[in-house]
């Protein structure tokens, strides 16, 4: 009977692991996809919203942001999501975005090419959420 408990809890634990990143890298994946949401519809205030209030270059963001979309109409377009792990502080995922511009300067863009960037993006917690702390471009092909 103690071997079968032993065996039962062995097998189990390591599933409620796999359960728990499971959910966490949903819970990533949606602040991914949130952030590239107000992206699209050119919300400053709730693009920011998704980064951690410390995160490192936070305010040079939202300067970005603020000069990019009175002159550039852009699509964001989530290719891929890879959740790869996480520590006491930070979680990491890999993450493949496609970007079209369809407006510059008041003037549409006739064919909307899009360009598709690789990134890593690190997350934080903030109280019970997860925050965007930093990404790093990994590369990026433009269309031809």
């Amino acid at each position: 009977m103690k071997y079968m408990i032993l065996f039962l809890a062995f097998i189990t634990f390591p599933s409620i692991g796999v359960a728990d990143e499971t959910a966490l890298s949903k819970k990533l994946e949606e602040v991914t996809k949130g952030m590239f949401k107000a992206l699209q519809e050119e919300d400053i205030e709730t693009s920011m919203g998704f980064f951690h209030p410390d995160a490192p270059n936070r305010e040079l963001t939202k300067q970005a942001y603020e000069s990019k979309f009175p002159t550039t109409q852009l699509t964001y377009e989530l290719s891929e999501f890879s959740y790869f792990g996480k520590d006491e502080k930070f979680a990491a995922a890999r993450v493949i975005q496609r970007i079209g511009i369809l407006e510059i300067n008041g003037k549409k863009v006739e064919d909307p090419r899009k360009a598709t960037l690789e990134f890593m993006i690190l997350f934080k917690r903030s109280g019970d959420s997860w925050k965007v702390w930093k990404s790093l471009e990994i590369e990026r092909q433009n269309p031809s």
